[in-house]
């Protein structure tokens, strides 16, 4: 964990979430408490290594909790505290930014469909000064990006 030596909360807040693949990692337990091997999936190409340290500082931050689930299944989920839940409109906040400089989409990038959809809701950002929206139709196809001012 890179730690700044200064008393700022942003400073903090850094040190906890500022590590490569932390966010993503929130985003997926956003979606719902998941495996390690469901986040390693989802994750791709994050390192079995990488992903373990990050969960286990979220953990030890109280950012996400770990609990087993019991027989058939000896594997444990991972979901969001309450500490967690509360970085809910940050994330948001985050996704509306980031969809700015979403287009164009790069050669070889997955849409994840739930990225932006959660409990069957669809989410629909407006960027910026030119009203171009982001939608997602929920079949797996990609993003779309439609001008609003067309009218």
């Amino acid at each position: 964990m890179t730690e700044y030596a200064q008393f700022c909360a942003l400073a903090r807040a850094a040190e906890i979430l500022g590590e490569r693949w932390t966010l993503l990692i929130l985003r997926e337990l956003y979606l719902g408490p998941k495996r390690f091997s469901d986040l390693s999936a989802r994750l791709k190409p994050v390192a079995p290594g990488i992903l373990n340290g990050r969960l286990r500082s979220l953990e030890r931050h109280g950012v996400i909790a770990r609990r087993n689930v019991g027989p058939p299944t000896p594997a444990g989920l991972y979901e969001l505290s309450e500490s967690g839940r509360a970085l809910e409109p940050a994330l948001f906040e985050l996704l509306r930014w980031g969809a700015r400089y979403l287009f164009p989409q790069r050669p070889g990038e997955r849409f994840e469909p739930s990225g932006v959809v959660r409990d069957g809701v669809h989410w629909s950002i407006t960027l910026g000064h030119n009203g171009r929206n982001i939608q997602s139709s929920g079949d797996g196809a990609g993003p779309s990006a439609r001008d609003l001012d067309d009218s």
